[in-house]
């Protein structure tokens, strides 16, 4: 049977994970060839994020849930506050929104969160935002604002220092002019992942662009060039500059895609996630 993705995470060309609308989890061993699920959660769950093939974490309304054995069963994470986005960089080396959007780290599995500043809330008519993190200290927010007439005003911001500061790299007003190698004014906040400190891709939905930077997000430039009819690229998920994983929307498809390039997000191509009967809610 079909599985619809809600999310995706693959730890090396190979190994994978999907997370199904219905709270289906599924893996390839094969690059994606063939899926079989592994775990069906008993709730909705809103992400999934591996450092390995083995750990991994998922996120529910209320919940994060943690793994150690390749999704075969999964543990509570303690925290403080309901989970939003969740970015796992290490094993038991994490950092969360909760539902006002307020930042959190731990190092220690979740046993300790610490307050942290997340800069999109400092924004008048904050609308959406994306955040990537590649370790306890580097990570990049973008931030959208001003939501109207197909586009916003976007802020992308970058912190060395475990969030203690952010520096502004890259800028746009919704009704300014673009500048060669800026971000765009069009479209919205759909995503954003970085690879490593100098690489990373920036998704929008409306429009369904995606564009790249190599210098930490100084400048930025457009490259995907299809399938036509993308309204949207969101949860991208590189595991080399070349070879990356998305889902995207396709206007009169009825769902978001599985979709994947092999050239560094220039093009995609959809691969279906075909499934057997799933187990029982809660089973392995």
């Amino acid at each position: 049977m079909p599985l619809t993705p809600v999310d995706v995470d693959f730890v090396n060309p190979d190994t994978g994970f999907v997370l199904g609308e219905d709270g289906w989890l599924a893996r390839t061993e094969d690059g994606g060839a063939s899926w079989h699920v592994i775990h069906q959660f008993g709730e909705p769950v809103g992400g999934i994020d591996f450092v390995s093939a083995s750990v991994g974490w998922a996120t529910t309304r209320d919940v994060i849930w943690s793994t150690t054995d390749s999704g075969a069963s999964w543990t509570r994470v303690q925290t403080p506050f309901p989970p939003g986005f969740v970015d796992l960089v290490g094993e038991g080396v994490a950092w969360a929104t909760d539902d006002r959007f307020r930042l959190y780290h731990t190092t220690d599995g979740g046993k300790r969160w610490e307050p942290k500043t997340n800069p999109c809330t400092s924004l008048e008519n904050p609308a959406a935002w994306s955040a990537s993190f590649i370790g306890s200290n580097d990570g990049w927010f973008i931030c959208g604002s001003d939501e109207g007439m197909g586009g916003e005003t976007k802020v992308l911001l970058r912190t060395a220092d475990a969030a203690r500061t952010w520096e502004r790299i890259a800028a746009v007003e919704r009704d300014g002019d673009e500048v060669p190698g800026g971000l765009p004014a069009g479209g919205y906040v759909g995503d954003l992942f970085f690879l490593d400190p100098k690489t990373g891709w920036f998704g929008t939905t409306r429009y369904g662009e995606v564009w790249h930077t190599q210098d930490g997000g100084k400048s930025w430039q457009k490259v995907n060039q299809g399938p036509s009819g993308v309204r949207a690229f969101i949860e991208l998920d590189f595991i080399t500059a070349e070879l990356g994983w998305g889902l995207l929307f396709v206007q009169g498809d009825g769902g978001w895609r599985l979709a994947r390039t092999r050239d560094g997000g220039v093009t995609w191509e959809t691969v279906n996630v075909t499934v057997g009967a799933p187990p029982a809610p809660g089973s392995s």
